[in-house]
């Protein structure tokens, strides 16, 4: 079917018409005084406004646009019982999430480009939940001492004791910052400031990643379950685990 546009050439808003469908396009000034067309998109459920820089451009998105939804209307009314109930299936499923059925869609399709199957989406998400885990801004200094209480109430040695307040009282007055804004970078560049003995680096390592861990217990670190390629990985893990 041929798709026609408002004959009136003048006129605005057009309207471009496959059977059923209309799609509207806008001429309209911007703020700036400078005329742009805007085509109605309701290809998602919800109406959006999708700007052009002149008219053909515009009429020819519409036109697509128009193309599109009518296939959709074809296939809509094509639909088997099963297919109705799994769509209705979908829609309940990402209300909750205030998502619509085609942006979904077009997220999910878009991901599949980059990974290659849903299994591959699935663990690429729990990957980023992993990398962005919410953390609790807590200062160095606070996280020490808990960290020193704790070992305390378990029974560390008095001798133990004295040695992390020692290694850890000399991290404080370097890092006076939150733990989560402390970067690989600054970690490796004040041991390597610090001019230790090869054992004495050692031992200041190992209490780094003593405060790392209970950093990462503690939510005032995010961890990461595994790297990334070519990327760094979690701030102070990769100066503790590889020296």
């Amino acid at each position: 079917m041929k798709i026609s546009e408002s004959e009136e050439a003048d006129e605005w808003p057009k309207k471009i018409r496959l059977g059923r469908v209309v799609v509207t396009v806008y001429r309209r000034k911007s703020p700036k005084g400078h005329t742009c067309f805007l085509v109605a998109n309701y290809a998602s459920g919800k109406r959006r406004f999708d700007s052009y820089p002149n008219k053909p451009e515009a009429i020819e998105a519409a036109n697509k646009l128009a193309r599109q939804l009518s296939e959709r209307e074809v296939v809509a009314a094509a639909m088997t019982n099963v297919q109705a109930a799994d769509y209705a299936n979908a829609v309940q499923k990402l209300a909750p999430f205030n998502v619509g059925l085609v942006s979904a869609a077009d997220t999910v399709a878009e991901c599949l480009k980059l990974v290659g199957g849903l299994p591959d989406v699935q663990k690429a998400c729990s990957f980023y939940k992993a990398r962005h885990k919410r953390t609790v801004a807590k200062p160095v200094a606070d996280m020490v001492t808990e960290l020193i209480d704790l070992k305390k109430k378990r029974g560390a040695s008095v001798r133990y004791l004295g040695d992390l307040r020692f290694r850890l009282g000399r991290i404080t007055e370097n890092f006076r910052k939150n733990a989560c804004d402390v970067s690989t970078a600054d970690i490796q560049m004040w041991l390597d400031s610090q001019k230790l003995s090869p054992q004495s680096y050692k031992n200041f390592r190992t209490v780094l990643n003593l405060l790392f861990k209970y950093a990462v217990v503690t939510s005032s670190l995010a961890r990461v379950t595994q790297r990334p390629p070519a990327a760094e990985s979690c701030r102070w893990h990769r100066t503790l685990s590889h020296g």
